[in-house]
């Protein structure tokens, strides 16, 4: 069932049924609407499902003695049901259950309570410090919407509350910041020293309503975003008890001064290289402002000063850029099994936004993106520092197995 226009708190607690002179008795059908208006009425208030499910609606105002509205009265409803077996539990000879629905009145004496069953005698009451008025109605399956007028009456004045037995609590909770500014939305727990503990949620003017509480010292603790929790014992009298209650505001924690960074965003292909390079995991790291500050004119010219590389134009006629390994330059690589032949450079292979280019000899002037283009460039000079998932075998341009054991120049584009 979708949530009513106002606070609604339903209960299934036990509350004492009271017998109400047939003077008193409320006649539904005489302030229901036609029942297209009233199942209208029911499913715009209280859902479109409450039709279905065998409820009505109940609503009025409560005034005083003199005609005037009376707001923050507290009105319930309680009706007898029959006790299924599972629901009796353990309480020999039990046959009734009586629930309870509570409201408060707002500043113009409304009330409005969905959940009322129908063909089900309903005992009405209004109870406030100015007095109480009781009322009987009953809605059935063609009159689903009923108003209900209160009028408060005191004691003195011999009205309903006067003769009609207390047994019963009932507490009205208000809740405050140390402003005095209402607080909705905090949940209030309480637990009374007989009977089944109630749990109830401030409404928007910081109220809420609990009835038929057994009296006596009940425990209340208070819950609400950005306020310290508490817990108190109140004592409860047969009646009406307004129990107000103040939050403390939490404090909010403070962070010790730190150093946040967050002017820019770094890509998915741009992770992996920002972390080798905030842990140091790689022989040279060149980022995108180093390119701006040096200003090169194209971007071999941010490797000519690299440990263990040494970059150099190679070739006849129209030579191209290539990266030599210094580490390894020696080092002979053999072009036949006999051990004969040349010995040739060992270069540095290129690798381009995660994809080594199968070129064994890449020249620099060519493959390389412009300097604008460039997010960061990594230098792995040698096998041993080259990240695993980069150490793989690449076929060349004539089709044979080459690795990056010379080194590996990885550039990530922006």
């Amino acid at each position: 069932m979708n949530q009513p226009t106002r606070t609604m708190i339903g209960f299934a607690s036990v509350v004492s049924f009271m017998a109400i002179a047939p003077a008193q008795r409320a006649v539904a059908q005489e302030a229901t609407p036609d029942s297209t208006a009233a199942i209208a009425m029911l499913r715009s208030t209280c859902g479109s499902d409450v039709a279905r499910n065998g409820t009505g609606l109940l609503s009025g105002a409560v005034r005083d003695v003199e005609n005037n509205p009376v707001g923050a009265v507290a009105v319930t409803i309680g009706w007898r049901r029959p006790l299924d077996a599972k629901s009796a539990g353990n309480r020999a000879g039990a046959t009734t259950d009586k629930p309870v629905l509570g409201e408060l009145t707002d500043a113009e004496g409304r009330w409005h309570m969905c959940g009322a069953p129908l063909n089900t005698e309903l005992s009405i009451r209004a109870v406030a410090d100015e007095g109480s008025d009781d009322r009987i109605a009953m809605l059935d399956d063609g009159h689903s919407v009923a108003s209900v007028d209160l009028s408060l009456h005191s004691v003195a004045s011999g009205g309903s509350a006067a003769r009609s037995a207390r047994t019963s609590a009932l507490v009205v909770f208000s809740v405050e910041d140390r402003n005095g500014n209402s607080l909705a939305g905090v949940t209030l727990d309480l637990v009374p020293a007989n009977g089944p503990a109630r749990r109830v949620v401030t409404d928007s003017a910081g109220r809420a309503i609990v009835p038929a509480i057994e009296p006596g010292r009940a425990r209340v603790s208070s819950l609400g975003m950005g306020y310290r929790p508490g817990e108190l014992l109140v004592p409860l009298d047969v009646g009406r008890n307004t129990v107000p209650l103040i939050l403390d505001a939490v404090r909010i924690p403070v962070l010790a001064t730190i150093r946040v960074i967050g002017d820019r965003e770094v890509l998915a292909r741009h992770q992996d290289f920002e972390s080798r390079r905030s842990l140091r995991q790689t022989t040279v790291s060149i980022t995108a402002e180093d390119i701006a500050k040096r200003n090169p004119v194209d971007t071999w010219q941010m490797l000519t000063n690299v440990p263990s590389m040494r970059v150099i134009q190679y070739g006849s006629g129209s030579p191209g850029v290539f990266a030599m390994s210094t580490r390894e330059q020696h080092v002979a690589q053999r072009r036949d099994a006999s051990g004969g032949g040349t010995t040739v450079p060992c270069w540095y292979r290129v690798m381009l936004d995660g994809v080594v280019l199968p070129d064994a000899m890449p020249d620099l002037s060519t493959v390389l993106p412009s300097p604008s283009e460039v997010h960061g460039i990594e230098i792995f000079a040698g096998l041993a520092t080259i990240p695993p998932q980069y150490n793989g075998i690449v076929t060349d341009v004539q089709g044979g197995a080459r690795s990056p054991a010379c080194g590996l120049i990885a550039v990530w584009t922006k």
